[in-house]
Order: C-alpha cells, then structure tokens, then sequence
C-alpha cells in the first residue's frame, strides 16, 4: 500500500468520518512525522483542535532522550496533533496512556501479547514493537509513536534485531496498514476522551493490565545511575513506582526501565 492509498482509505473511512481528527496527512517518506508535525502547527496556525502527520517511512526518526529511531519501510510512524486542554504540569501523563493505546488494539484485534514498559515502549514477548515520544509546548501536545509492522526484521541495524520485533513476524503474516492506521486513530481518539473525563489522569487499573514487570526486580535508568528496584506500579500523573532494597516506595518521574534482572 502506497501513501496515496492510505491517504484515500482515511478519506473514505466511515468510522472516522465523525471522529476529531480533522486533518489527516500521509507521506511516503519524511525525515520525522514529529519534525512536521510541528512544521504544521507553526506553519499553518490550525483552527482545528486534533490531527495527524503519517509516513511510511522516515530517515531522521527521533525517540526519547535524543535517540534515533530506525524507521525501514512497511511499517506506520505518526506523530498527533493536538491542542491541549490540560495544564502543563498533566501533559506527560499523556505519553504512557499513548503506550498503552497501541498495546491495546495488539491484543484486541491481532491477539499479540502486548505489554507496555515504562515510561513509552510497547513489548511483544519481550522485544520493542512499537515507541512513543510525547512532546508539548505551548497549546500543542505531539505525540509520535512509530509501530513495527511488516518490515524484515533484517531491515534494523543489527545491534537491535535481538530486541526488536514486528507484527508480521510475531503473526507469520503481513498487517493490513490501512486497518492497523484506522483502528489506532480511532482507539487514540478514545483515550484522550478517557484523559479529560480522568482530568488528565492516567487510568491505573488499565495501565496496570498489561504492565510489563510488574512486580519484579529491573534495572531502572535514571539521570543519576542505575539501581535496581522492584517494580510495583505506576501513578495517575504517569510516575514509575518502586520499592528500592531497603522497602522505600519512590517515585520515578524521569528515567527508563531496562529489563528485569534475573533472580
């Protein structure tokens, strides 16, 4: 399937036909969905309060902490537009409930295993399927999650073929991505009117599902160093709980999970 294809499909979609997301492009390739997205916004000065920039592809793919994202063909990057009613201070709520989006329609639909590790990626038996990186600034909030879809695992820089997958490889067959993009449009459209009906709360009970780690010991990344700590949950604001070896219960606000240690 082509971008113009794609592009077609939203235009035609009847379940999105009454969804908010009133502007909606697809390119074949950018250098990052999140750069244009914001190209977008100051560019364009959008009257609308909810879009999306897509790509197929993406040469300068960013993820959290400055990293690059590698971006092969056959999968599904996007980056969302939208004016944010929540104060700043509930805006990185947003990221982890993002994860928790994707992981939802995995295993609602495909009947993946998805889980989310904190703070913004989407595990399939254990190995990235899919990344989220949340951004906002001024009334903006952009959010872009590239998902791992049909491309060749062979496709990745080696260093991350052990760690990452694909839905196709995971189902033993490629994805349709025209319904993989609808379904996501329409379950992130569902979870930000889950967010404002919360007050811009992550809802818990939900993340906590399809948590990964939950409850055991992992390596948690953090601006100081790394310690390791048992992982017991997760805050309404998007916060990382933990109990640390001497029993304290603290909260991570920035950092990364990396992996469970082995017992």
């Amino acid at each position: 399937m082509n971008a113009q294809q794609l592009q077609e499909m939203l235009q035609c979609s009847k379940a999105l036909a009454h969804s908010p997301w009133t502007s909606t492009q697809v390119h074949p390739e950018l250098d990052s969905t999140q750069k244009r997205a914001w190209q977008t916004i100051q560019e364009a000065s959008p009257h609308w309060t909810m879009g999306a920039v897509v790509a197929l592809q993406q040469n300068a793919g960013r993820g959290r902490l400055g990293r690059t994202w590698s971006s092969p063909p056959g999968n599904i990057y996007v980056s969302t537009m939208v004016r944010r009613n929540e104060p700043p201070t509930k805006s990185p709520s947003w990221a982890p409930l993002a994860g928790l989006a994707v992981a939802s329609i995995l295993r609602r639909y495909w009947s993946l295993p998805a889980q989310v590790k904190w703070p913004n990626d989407v595990l399939v038996n254990g190995r990235k399927i899919c990344g989220v990186l949340n951004e906002a600034r001024g009334e903006w909030r952009v959010t872009g999650i590239g998902i791992n879809v049909n491309s060749n695992l062979h496709h990745f820089p080696d260093e991350l073929r052990p760690i990452v997958t694909t839905m196709a490889e995971e189902l033993s067959h490629p994805v349709d991505l025209a319904s993989l993009l609808e379904l996501l449009l329409i379950e992130l459209a569902a979870r930000e009117e889950q967010f404002r009906s919360l007050g811009f709360s992550l809802p818990v009970d939900d993340y906590l599902e399809v948590m990964a780690f939950l409850g055991q010991p992992a390596q948690i990344s953090l601006p100081g160093g790394e310690s390791v700590a048992v992982v017991t949950g997760v805050r309404e604001d998007g916060a990382l709980i933990v109990r640390n070896d001497r029993g304290e219960l603290l909260a991570v606000t920035v950092g990364e999970v990396i992996h469970v240690r082995k017992r």
